[in-house]
């Protein structure tokens, strides 16, 4: 009986480990179904977004979504630390004055309630010019404040501000926002460059201060693209330096200068070009284009160099009778190229009995550009005799290389050059005085 005893026992301590270790294994099969995820924090993904991208469009979107979540935790929290982390990460926010207040208000209880000595001096001096340096009505200046939001125009709020000018609390700082906002709403609705200047001028310490100087960065820049006058572009440039908008009107200025060069038709003007802007990508072109015009002086020099009033004659030196007389050529040679200096080679040949004679050939060196040079030289072969007429003869260039010289050249007024030099001359009223009638 006994031993049927204990494997009744057994078996019942059996049964009942086999049922606790069904429950247990059920229980493991249902958490999953039980187990719910977690919800996506979908304001801490916008502050990641706007940290990995600043530059993103979207970032501003979501900038002005965190800062009314962010403002509206701080005031859920309501401590010193929660406005202090608002004020950290939206230095610029919608609520930065309010919060500034509620952070200072707290520090300021925090300073009267804390029992350490010096603890209100040095809540003052953390905060010399805060707004609890002077006891302020502050439940009266929120009813007005309020009130004032039925005109929410600007003489309203600048009379509420010149009222508690004295008692700053929250609500003075919030109507000087809220009066900031409607100015610069304005000055950009208008597009007025003057009003956007002083905006900048008269709140330099304004949260919109970058909206404002973006604002004013645009409107000067349509004014000076407007604007048809290349002092006006330099100066736009100086000021905005480093700006997307003084990048466009660098191109701008570049493509002007390149397109006045290249109609001036000067290689000097394309020259001075490529020393101005030594990166432009039409470098290459244009360094082409100036060989060029170099090769094709050389090829075609009788085209810019000319002969003028030239002669044969027979010459003999005065006062000499011993002396023979002898065939002289003179004249004048002009270069008529703008940009180019010519070694210039001149051949002159006589025409004696229909047949052509006495080669002479003559140099010219260092012929500048719009230069007119005499020439003088005797012809060879013999001396023709005393009071024969001069034989028929031809001149002619015959060679020619063409060099730069800019120590020796004129340089056009370009727009968008600068020039060297003078320009081309414009006409000038120069009033004369009318003699007296008496």
């Amino acid at each position: 009986m006994s031993v049927h005893k204990n494997l009744t026992g057994n078996r019942l301590l059996f049964l009942f480990f086999c049922f606790i270790l069904s429950l247990t294994l059920v229980g493991c099969l249902e958490s999953p179904r039980v187990r719910r995820k977690a919800p996506r924090d979908v304001m801490n993904e916008k502050r990641w977004f706007v940290y990995d991208n600043p530059n993103h469009p979207k970032s501003k979107m979501f900038l002005a979504e965190l800062d009314g979540y962010d403002f509206e935790s701080a005031t859920r929290r309501h401590t010193a630390r929660a406005y202090k982390e608002y004020l950290d990460y939206h230095f610029d926010g919608k609520y930065v004055r309010r919060a500034r207040y509620l952070w200072e208000q707290l520090m300021y209880q925090e300073a009267l309630a804390s029992k350490e000595p010096g603890a209100l001096e040095a809540f003052l001096k953390r905060f010399p010019e805060g707004w609890f340096r002077q006891p302020s009505n502050v439940d009266l200046q929120k009813s007005e404040y309020e009130a004032l939001g039925e005109k929410d125009d600007v003489s309203s709020y600048r009379a509420f501000i010149a009222k508690y000018k004295k008692a700053r609390s929250e609500w003075t700082e919030a109507a000087t926002q809220r009066l900031e906002r409607l100015l610069l709403d304005a000055a950009k609705a208008s597009g007025d460059v003057l009003d956007l200047e002083r905006f900048v001028f008269d709140n330099p310490l304004s949260s919109y201060l970058p909206e404002a100087k973006d604002a004013l960065r645009a409107a000067r820049f349509r004014q000076a693209i407007r604007s048809e006058i290349e002092a006006d572009w330099k100066a736009f440039i100086r000021r905005f330096k480093g700006s997307k908008e003084a990048a466009l009107m660098q191109q701008r200025m570049e493509a002007r200068a390149l397109e006045g060069a290249e109609r001036s038709g000067r290689v000097a003007a394309l020259e001075q070009f490529l020393e101005r802007y030594p990166a432009s990508v039409h470098k290459g072109r244009i360094l082409s284009s100036i060989n060029s015009m170099a090769r094709d002086r050389n090829r075609q020099v009788h085209r810019w160099v000319r002969v003028e009033n030239a002669e044969v004659e027979v010459f003999r030196k005065p006062r000499c009778k011993s002396c023979r007389s002898y065939l002289r050529a003179h004249g004048t040679l002009h270069n008529a190229d703008p940009d180019f200096s010519f070694d210039v080679g001149l051949q002159v040949e006589l025409t004696r009995n229909g047949k052509k004679c006495c080669r002479t050939r003559h140099w010219l060196r260092g012929l500048r550009p719009g230069e007119s040079r005499s020439f003088s030289f005797p012809i060879r072969g013999k001396s023709p005799r005393r009071g024969s007429p001069a034989p028929r003869y031809e001149f002619e260039v015959i060679s020619g290389s063409a060099y730069r010289n800019p120590q020796e050249e004129r340089v056009m007024e370009i727009e968008g050059l600068g020039g060297r030099g003078k320009g081309p001359q414009s006409d000038r009223f120069a009033p004369v005085r009318v003699p007296d009638l008496n």
